[in-house]
């Protein structure tokens, strides 16, 4: 049985301070002018969208001759089904960047919510897909990275294979597919059911990889994959016109910088390229296209040629001609792109976490110039999940694990008798000693020099006080120590390396801890309309591999 309830949005006020992952995490409800608060006001939304019927059946039709080389779930067939009777069915749109071994819980967090809110449209009779963009495009191969493994000495992760360059990942093959499933094994994960569905859909490529591992774990849900790399063909004219109007998107997105600034949001791109493009090489690389201080001409950053690069410098009516007889040879940067998929795909709906819900915004003005929709932006499930044992913890010591943060000390949490005792004992026999010296100040036997002195002591006897009463509290544990230790361990659970743990830990860790009672856990916890972190409580399948900590607390 699991148990799952809201988490209060954080505190955003000036007065305290927050980290940029929490601002960027302000609330949707603020920021956007009109959202749906339920299922009913979603589906009306959806049916107000009336996408080109013609040009939706000339994607369907491209993406058919992909889908048709791909051993889909039954689910993804249905959907492709329904896409040939309903052309112009509501698209919600998820994005992320593919990842090693299926990648960290957030991945799935994401491509499952696009998921759930196109079932909900097909719930009131609505026909309707999720679509999971494949990032293959990216050429930052630190995106691969697969989580980690928490164990009691350290956080081990698969090995990442790629240095960094700029080929696409489309391009990218892995060295040794069973090296990366025998470091699994021996991590001990292979206890996980979704060991099973990586195992199943491995690929020599990572994209490929990530992709039938997502589908095969979201099996039940209507979700099909797009990869960017599949859909060039028609984003010639897209390229085209951005360099025809060379600056345009840096004007528009300037433009909505400063009403983002009133709204006290800073923007994750602070100005925009004038030509949002890469040029894509033989090799399959990206590189930059850089305007030329004539405005007629662009050149590749940082370098002065690539494989297939014409010349040195191009001009951008070349460009653009290049664009429309070779949309290979172009990728959008992370500007372009939204307004890109959304232009082609006029998604009812887009999934996005808090960078992308920051990209949202400063394309407002973008997506007005250019008559494009908007899609309804929704957040994504944001999750900590703990095990019955940890949340017994959590009841027992009555710490409120919404209150809970990374930076939460466990000695202020669960304060000892021991150190409140001799805290006590030091400011009973310190302080005394401070107010004589802070006396001698106005002392009319001390001399001038002899006052500075007895006041710059008193100064430093306050902060040697203050640094020993904060010692004491952390170091002397007495009767608190075992409690400290089990709460450290649920800490180590909800938080990694300082990041909320569902971001960075490793799906398949997850998988193997509350094995098949995750998943529905997950559906059942995610609420479009409700922006809060959601806390899941869940029986705990398997310590095998876990932290040693969590076990030598009394957690296991």
């Amino acid at each position: 049985m699991s148990r799952s309830r809201p988490i209060p949005s954080p505190d955003l006020s000036e007065d305290k301070p927050s980290s940029a992952y929490a601002q960027r995490a302000k609330s949707n409800q603020e920021l956007f002018e009109r959202l749906p608060r339920n299922d009913s006001e979603w589906l009306a939304m959806a049916r107000a969208v009336e996408p080109d019927r013609s040009a939706r059946m000339e994607l369907w039709s491209l993406l058919s001759s992909q889908w048709n080389e791909i051993d889909l779930t039954a689910a993804a067939q249905e959907s492709i089904a329904l896409l040939a009777e309903a052309p112009t069915a509501a698209v919600v749109m998820v994005g992320q960047q593919p990842a090693l071994a299926g990648g960290t819980l957030l991945h799935l967090s994401k491509a499952l919510s696009a998921g759930v809110l196109a079932q909900r449209l097909r719930d009131q009779g609505e026909p309707a897909v999720a679509l999971l963009w494949v990032a293959d495009e990216d050429h930052d191969v630190g995106e691969l990275f697969g989580g980690f493994h928490p164990r009691g000495d350290g956080l081990p992760e698969v090995t990442n294979p790629f240095e960094r360059h700029r080929l696409m990942i489309e391009r990218l093959r892995l060295p040794g597919v069973d090296s990366l499933l025998t470091e699994l094994r021996a991590l001990r994960v292979e206890s996980a059911p979704w060991f099973a569905d990586l195992e199943r859909t491995k690929s020599e490529s990572p994209a490929t990889w990530y992709r039938d591992f997502m589908l095969s774990v979201l099996a039940e849900l209507p979700v099909l994959p797009v990869h960017a790399t599949w859909i060039r063909p028609l984003q010639r004219q897209a390229f085209a016109e951005e360099l025809a109007k060379p600056g345009a998107l840096r004007q528009e997105v300037a433009q909505a910088r400063k009403t983002l600034e009133q709204q006290h949001v800073s923007p994750p791109i602070p100005e925009a390229d004038p030509l949002p493009l890469f040029f894509v090489d033989d090799e399959g690389a990206r590189h930059r296209l850089d305007l030329g201080v004539d405005g007629e001409t662009a050149s590749l950053r940082g370098s002065p040629s690539a494989p297939g690069f014409p010349a040195e410098r191009m001009t951008l009516d070349a460009l653009a001609s290049l664009a429309l007889s070779a949309p290979a040879r172009f990728s959008p940067d992370a500007l372009l792109r939204p307004l890109i998929q959304d232009r082609l795909f006029e998604p009812v709906g887009v999934v996005t976490g808090p960078t992308e819900m920051a990209y949202q915004l400063e394309l407002i003005e973008s997506y007005r110039a250019r008559r494009i929709r908007r899609p309804v932006p929704f957040h994504r499930l944001r999750a900590r999940i703990v095990s019955e044992a940890e949340q017994a913890a959590l009841d027992e010591f009555e710490v409120d694990a919404m209150a809970l943060a990374a930076d939460s000390d466990v000695t202020t949490l669960l304060p000892s008798i021991q150190a409140q005792e001799l805290q006590g004992e030091l400011l009973e026999r310190a302080r005394p000693i401070g107010d004589w010296l802070s006396s001698l100040v106005g002392d009319d036997r001390c001399t001038p020099p002899l006052k500075k002195r007895a006041e710059r002591l008193a100064r430093k006897l306050d902060s040697d006080i203050e640094k020993l009463h904060s010692a004491i509290r952390r170091e002397v544990a007495g009767d608190a120590e075992s409690a400290r230790k089990r709460l450290s361990a649920v800490l180590a659970a909800l938080w990694v390396r300082k990041q909320p743990a569902e971001r960075v830990v490793s799906v398949l860790e997850y998988s193997r801890r509350f094995s098949a009672a995750l998943l529905p856990a997950l559906i059942a916890a995610y609420d479009p309309y409700d922006e809060r972190e959601r806390m899941i409580v869940l029986p705990e399948h398997s310590r095998v591999g876990s932290s040693s900590l969590a076990s030598e607390s009394g957690l296991s």
